[in-house]
């Protein structure tokens, strides 16, 4: 059953997921083609970063987590991760817990 179908048939939304700081951090990594281990290790730096002031940014952070920001894939790594947060990823269906069932 289609989105569109269960909102005319239940007069329910759909919400849309968008893209957070982890998964943010996979996709683009993914994208450009970084390693498992690379992967890992940048995904949890950005799933632990927390903006705390307005000195504190992304790139502070990695550049502290000993990652060269000058370096080629890490910038663009960086300004992906930035760019793609808050747009969407998918729709979700099931926020609300919709039931579909008989009448009885």
């Amino acid at each position: 059953m289609s989105i569109a179908v269960m909102v005319s048939w239940c007069g329910h939304d759909a919400n849309v997921i968008s893209y957070r700081g982890k998964s943010a951090a996979r996709e683009v990594g993914k994208a450009l083609g970084f390693d498992q281990e690379s992967l890992g290790r940048l995904s949890s730096l950005v799933s632990q970063w927390e903006w705390r002031g307005k000195t504190d940014t992304m790139a502070h952070s990695f550049q502290n987590a000993g990652f060269d920001l000058k370096h080629p894939r890490i910038a663009k790594y960086l300004e992906l991760c930035m760019r793609i947060q808050d747009l969407p990823r998918h729709l979700g269906q099931h926020s609300g817990g919709m039931v579909i069932c008989q009448d009885s």
